[in-house]
């Protein structure tokens, strides 16, 4: 099973077109008129991954909130926690699962002094963060960003549609066998970051 996970983290980058055609037809039902998709300028992720942190770039995941504003449900309230509008930044940043998540993994990484603001838009958090680490284990923190806001994402779904539930510390063991996957599948900066900590 992780020789089958590790050789899909191996997809690299090749005729993204093509790529972002398959991914379209596996999520969507339908092909996207996509030539060029630009990849995230970062080290780290598999291309469903770059693709997914792509449309969060662009505003384009359908969370409750985007839902609501093109009037395909009553309410943009999150369905999870009822406690505010699911953006992306309620999702991956202010529900309060993915706050213990990230805490938990910032802990680890000797990042304290990172707080996860609910109101801050996920890719300025993320850059911001990045800044506070060390230059040569930024790469590495880089894939362990995509790598946790991704599942993250993918537990939202599944707790939004399928009424599977994790715990966080469940998400927390699926993270870490993750990371080990995406390490022999070589991404030794993301190896190096784990190591050092």
């Amino acid at each position: 099973m992780v020789q089958e996970r590790a050789t899909l983290v191996c997809i690299q980058e090749t005729k993204i077109s093509v790529m972002c055609n398959s991914i379209a037809n596996e999520t969507l039902g339908t092909a996207c008129d996509c030539d060029y998709v630009p990849a995230i300028g970062v080290s780290g992720g598999i291309l469903r991954v770059r693709f997914f942190f792509w449309l969060v770039m662009h505003g384009r995941c359908w969370t409750a909130e985007r839902r609501f504003r093109h009037g395909l449900q009553y309410s943009a309230t999150c369905i999870i926690c009822d406690q505010g509008i699911e953006t992306m930044e309620h999702v991956l940043l202010g529900f309060c699962f993915s706050r213990e998540v990230w805490d938990h993994w910032l802990r680890k990484l000797h990042l304290q002094e990172v707080i996860v603001v609910q109101e801050e838009p996920v890719m300025q958090w993320w850059l911001h963060c990045r800044k506070l680490v060390p230059k040569a284990a930024r790469r590495g923190f880089d894939s362990l960003f995509f790598l946790i806001g991704w599942l993250i994402w993918k537990e939202r779904n599944a707790r939004t549609f399928g009424r599977d539930t994790t715990s966080p510390v469940g998400l927390q063991v699926v993270i870490q066998e993750e990371i080990h996957a995406w390490c022999l599948a070589g991404y030794k900066h993301l190896r190096t970051l784990m190591a050092v900590n």
